[in-house]
C-alpha cells in the first residue's frame, strides 16, 4: 500500500507510546470501564508532561486524536483486557458526602467551585463527564458585567501568576441598519461607548474603513447588485475600541482548575458523567455513570450544551437550543498578519443558491504571535517566549450564526454532529476571500456547540420550584468572557448572600424560557 503520511506516522507512534502507559492500569485489576477511560487519559496528559511530547507535535487536536484512540484500543475488546463493564462494588459502596455537588467542570463550573471555595467553607465536589473579552456590547445590562469582571480577572492572573488578558483593540465593521443580533449591533454599540464616555474610534465610510484596515471590498462594493433589504457596502461603517482584547481560554480554565484542586475541601472527579439525580427539600442524590453515588446538600448545574439532557434527569425542560457553530483557523500572508486586528462583521441575512439562509455574522481574531501570547502551556505571568501553538502563526475565523432546522440546532447532545459541514466551510472561504486581503483557505475547521435561549440572555440562579437546585445555562457562546464574575454570583446564590452584580435579568424562571416542573412520564433513574 501507499506509505504513510508523515502525519499518520507520528499519531501511530504517539498511540504506541500511549498504550504503553496504559499497561499499569490493566494490571490494577477490574474496574468500571468509565473511571478506566477517566485514568486512561489522566496517564496520557502526565506522559506528555514528562516526555515533552506536546512540545514536539505539530498539532493539539493530533495529540487528543491519539489519547482518544488509544483508549478505545485499550478498552474495546474486554477479552485482552481485565477493564469491568459492570458496576459491582462501586455501586454498592457508601455514598461520597457534600455540602455542595456542581455539575460541569467547564469554566463557569470551576469559577463557581472556586468562589465557593474561597467564600466559606462547604465541602463540594465537582464532576464533568469529559473566548473574545470586550467593552463594546449594545446591551448597557453587558457592559456594565464585562467592567464588573475585569476585576475578578485580574485577581485570578495574580493568584495563578498567568497571563490571561491580552489587550489588542477591537473592531466593529459593517452595516450599521442590522438591528439587535447575537452580538448587538454597531448603531447599539456606538450608543452604549458614546454614553459611558468609553474611548473609541467611529469610521463612518467605506473609504475610512478600507485606508485603516486590509479590507478589500471598497473596489467591487459600487458595482455590487443589492436588493432594497440589503444595504451596499458603500454605507458600511466601523467602530474601534482600543481597550478590547481576548480572554486565553487554555490558560484560564488551568488556573481554575488548579485552585480547585488545590482546595482540600473539594474533589474533582473528572471522566465520569451523571447518569441520575434526585432532589427534594432535603437534598440531592446523583448516580454517577460508574455506578457511584453522590449525596449533597444542594445542586450546581453548569454542564453547558449538555444542560437540557441532565434536566431531564430531574423531570425538568428548559427552552434552550444547542447551535452547531463552526470556527477555524486559515494561513495568511505577512501582510495580514501584521494588520488584520480582532474583528466582527455586522451584515443583514440574505438568501443563498439552494435555499439557504446566510446570517451574515462572521468573526476573526489576530495571529497570536503578532499578538504577543507566549505558548499555550502555562508560562509565568513575564513570559516573553516565543509562541510554538500550532496554528500561532494563524487568523482564527469564525461564523456567528447558524441556518435553521435540527440538523444545524438540535434539541440534545445526543444528536450533535461535530463533523463540520461543508456548506458552511464554503461560506466562511467565500466571506474572507471577498473582504480581507492576504487570507488563504482554511487550514483547519471545528464545530462547538453553543447553548441558546430565546433572548439570547444566560440563566443564572435557582430553579424555580427547586430551593437546593440553582443552574448556569444559556452561554450564547459569549460567557466565557465573564466567567470569573458569573460564578461569584452563582455561588452567593447557592451560599444565600446578596449577588456581586444584578442578575435579575438572568432568571430562570422568565417566561421565554418555559420551565416545565414535571416531564410526563418522567421516572427517577437513579
Amino acid at each position: 500500500g501507499a506509505p504513510e503520511t508523515p502525519r499518520a506516522e507520528r499519531k501511530a507512534a504517539l498511540a504506541r507510546r500511549i498504550k504503553a502507559c496504559l499497561r499499569p492500569l490493566l494490571d490494577r485489576g477490574a474496574i468500571g470501564r468509565a473511571q478506566f477511560k477517566a485514568c486512561a487519559m489522566g496517564a496520557t496528559r502526565a506522559l506528555f508532561r514528562k516526555q515533552g511530547l506536546t512540545g514536539r507535535l505539530p498539532s493539539d487536536l493530533e495529540v487528543r486524536e491519539a489519547a482518544h484512540a488509544a483508549v478505545e484500543v485499550a478498552t474495546a475488546d474486554l477479552r485482552d483486557c481485565r477493564v469491568s463493564t459492570r458496576q459491582g462494588s462501586m455501586a454498592d459502596s457508601a455514598p461520597l458526602d457534600a455540602d455542595v455537588l456542581v455539575v460541569g467542570a467547564g469554566v463557569v463550573g470551576l469559577a463557581t467551585a472556586r468562589s465557593l471555595g474561597a467564600l466559606s467553607g462547604v465541602r463540594g465536589i465537582l464532576v464533568d463527564q469529559n473566548r473574545m473579552y470586550r467593552e463594546m456590547h449594545s446591551d448597557p445590562y453587558y457592559v456594565h458585567m464585562q467592567r464588573a469582571a475585569l476585576p475578578y480577572w485580574r485577581s485570578l492572573e495574580r493568584e495563578s501568576s498567568t497571563l490571561l488578558l491580552k489587550e489588542c483593540g477591537l473592531l466593529f465593521f459593517g452595516d450599521p441598519s442590522t438591528g439587535e443580533t447575537v452580538e448587538g449591533s454597531i448603531e447599539g454599540a456606538l450608543d452604549t461607548m458614546r454614553a459611558g464616555s468609553m474611548k473609541h474610534e467611529h469610521m463612518k465610510s467605506l473609504a475610512e474603513l478600507c485606508e485603516r484596515w486590509p479590507l478589500k471590498i471598497a473596489a467591487r462594493a459600487r458595482d455590487e447588485e443589492t436588493s432594497s433589504a440589503q444595504s451596499s457596502p458603500v454605507d458600511w461603517q466601523g467602530i474601534w475600541d482600543p481597550r478590547a482584547g481576548w480572554v486565553r481560554a487554555s490558560r484560564a480554565v488551568a488556573a481554575l482548575a488548579s485552585q480547585v484542586e488545590r482546595n482540600p475541601r473539594w474533589q474533582v472527579m473528572r471522566g465520569v458523567g451523571v447518569a441520575g439525580l434526585a432532589a427534594d427539600g432535603r437534598g440531592v442524590c446523583a448516580r454517577l455513570a460508574d455506578g457511584r453515588r453522590v449525596r449533597a446538600k444542594k445542586l450546581v448545574l453548569a454542564c453547558g450544551a449538555w444542560t437540557g439532557d441532565v434536566l431531564g434527569l430531574l423531570g425538568k425542560r428548559m427552552e434552550l437550543e444547542i447551535w452547531r457553530m463552526h470556527w477555524g483557523y486559515c494561513a495568511a500572508g505577512e501582510a495580514a498578519l501584521r494588520r488584520v486586528p480582532m474583528w466582527y462583521c455586522f451584515q443583514k441575512p440574505k438568501e443563498r443558491q439552494g435555499g439557504l439562509r446566510d446570517g451574515g455574522l462572521y468573526y476573526g481574531f489576530p495571529a497570536e504571535e503578532e499578538v504577543g501570547w507566549s505558548r499555550v502551556d502555562e508560562k509565568p505571568l513575564n513570559s516573553h517566549a516565543p509562541s510554538t501553538h500550532p496554528h500561532a502563526r494563524q487568523l482564527k475565523v469564525g461564523i456567528d450564526w447558524v441556518p435553521e432546522g435540527e440538523e444545524f440546532r438540535p434539541r440534545s447532545m445526543a444528536q450533535f454532529d461535530s463533523r463540520p459541514s461543508p456548506v458552511m466551510r464554503s461560506l466562511l472561504e467565500s466571506f474572507l476571500e471577498r473582504h480581507w486581503e492576504g487570507m488563504g483557505p482554511l487550514d483547519h475547521l471545528v464545530v462547538s456547540p453553543y447553548s441558546m435561549t430565546p433572548d439570547l440572555n444566560f440563566v443564572l440562579g435557582q430553579l424555580p420550584d427547586l430551593e437546593n437546585v440553582f443552574i448556569f445555562a444559556g452561554d450564547c457562546g459569549r460567557a466565557f468572557k465573564f466567567a470569573p464574575l458569573l460564578g461569584q454570583c452563582l455561588a452567593e446564590k447557592v451560599l444565600g448572600r446578596p449577588t456581586s452584580f444584578d442578575v435579575a435579568p438572568l432568571d430562570p424562571g422568565r417566561a421565554c424560557l418555559q420551565y416545565r416542573q414535571r416531564l410526563p412520564h418522567h421516572r427517577s433513574a437513579l
